[in-house]
């Protein structure tokens, strides 16, 4: 059993437009739908889209897809507090929980799915996908043993200078057993730089826990920008993704 939430409640302001930054189009589909679609190779018991500015539009653009369900975020206070908000929506249930961002239009439905299933075979508590960067400047760094189990995750801005050589980072996608995460999610702080709830925070109340790299760092990259918006484009056509 699986369960999808996508955070889609920013704003965007990067892209310089007053159209919600998930509405945005790459290779003719908004990076909403295109995040919707990397879960095509999974069985979904739920998919829970996470809105905030304009959400409206953000509903009427997906209205066309079968088995959505929309839940508001009112404040945009970290991912840790958007995950939050869907409580009520899975209250009592028993499987999975994969976490998405809405601007990463560019993960392998094969990527997800391979990831979803070593979560499973190694019931974990959480898996995260990761990524290691060339250059992982602004990126939450993972910290990980041999066996790619996870000690903690240190946001960019909180790392020390060691820290940051740490090129393995975090990518914001994530499996979670729901009932395991349901009882960590309360326990949230916001005592960080961005006095915010950041999700990375569950993993010091959860175990085991595991990191998952992908096999092409590119594939985990978010849209914050136009030229972002246009590298995506020029990623589909290399891969010789389907357009349109």
């Amino acid at each position: 059993m699986v369960a999808v939430a996508i955070l889609a409640a920013g704003r965007g302001t990067r892209m310089k437009s007053d159209l919600p930054k998930v509405l945005h189009l790459v290779a003719g589909r908004s990076l909403v739908e295109r995040v919707l679609d990397s879960c095509s190779l999974l069985d979904l018991d739920k998919q829970i889209i996470i809105i905030g500015y304009q959400g409206e539009k953000v509903k009427q653009a997906l209205s066309h897809r079968q088995g959505v369900e929309f839940v508001e975020q009112k404040e945009q206070l970290g991912t840790g507090h958007a995950v939050q908000q869907i409580m009520s929506s899975l209250e009592g249930y028993t499987g999975d929980l994969l976490v998405l961002n809405g601007d990463a239009p560019l993960l392998r439905p094969e990527t997800l799915k391979d990831m979803v299933e070593t979560h499973q075979a190694k019931k974990n508590a959480a898996t995260l996908l990761t990524a290691n960067l060339p250059n992982p400047q602004g990126y939450g760094r993972v910290f990980c043993n041999a066996d790619n189990l996870v000690s903690h995750i240190i946001e960019d801005r909180d790392c020390n200078v060691a820290q940051k050589q740490n090129r393995r980072v975090n990518a914001g996608i994530y499996c979670f057993d729901w009932q395991k995460l349901a009882g960590a999610l309360p326990k949230l702080s916001t005592d960080n730089d961005q006095a915010e709830y950041y999700l990375t925070e569950v993993v010091d109340y959860l175990d085991p826990v595991m990191a998952f790299d992908a096999e092409d760092y590119r594939e985990t990259n978010g849209i914050n920008d136009r030229q972002q918006l246009s590298e995506a484009y020029d990623f589909f056509r290399r891969e010789s993704r389907t357009i349109g």
